[in-house]
């Protein structure tokens, strides 16, 4: 989610210190993410422009406990590519039947 000239990790669920005091963070509320301002305006803007999303692929935590998100972008599919797997999903239904027939 980028908001003024800020980049958050929205609705990722990073689970409570077992451990820990009752003082725990949240497990779902919203992060932060430092990136520079060059990252944050390229990720806006195809946002904005292309109808991209912002996609966590890995989140890496290092000594230090910090956590490390590798971004990239997602686009949506495409109304050919949506056909193609409706094609894919009838023919795998056709050979179940098939198979199923068959035994």
């Amino acid at each position: 989610l980028v908001e003024e000239a800020e980049v958050f990790l929205v609705n990722c669920f990073i689970p409570p210190y077992t451990q820990a005091s009752y003082l725990n963070h949240e497990p779902r509320r919203r992060r932060k993410l430092l990136l520079k301002k060059q990252q944050i305006n390229r990720f806006a803007q195809s946002v904005k422009k292309k109808g991209a999303t912002i996609v966590p692929l890995n989140i890496a935590l290092n000594s230090k406990g910090y956590a490390k998100v590798y971004l990239a972008l997602g686009y949506g599919k495409t109304n050919p590519d949506k056909r193609l797997d409706v094609k894919e999903r009838e023919w795998g239904r056709q050979k179940e039947r098939v198979l199923k027939n068959m035994s």
